[in-house]
């Protein structure tokens, strides 16, 4: 049997088309999620019935460093020894 191998030439409206929808999820998902960041569907998630402060910038109140009995001997030894 003999098999048709043409390929079938689209038409210059499918070829449109066809790049359209290939775009179109790029141009609709940024106004999509904007559209529902400002309704507030989409955002930080919220804590319910927690006092939730917002603090911009860096914490400036660190923990002190914890530091083991070997590791204190050890700062001990690296410090320079006044000359005798």
């Amino acid at each position: 049997m003999k098999q048709d191998t043409q390929v079938k030439q689209q038409t210059p409206q499918f070829l449109r088309q066809r790049k359209f929808f290939l775009v179109l999820p790029l141009i609709i998902f940024p106004f999509a999620t904007f559209l529902l960041w400002s309704i507030g569907i989409v955002g930080p998630a919220k804590a319910n019935g927690q006092n939730t402060k917002q603090v911009a910038g860096l914490n400036m109140n660190l923990p002190d460093p914890k530091i083991q009995d070997s590791a204190r001997r050890f700062l001990a030894m690296a410090q320079p020894q006044p000359p005798k």
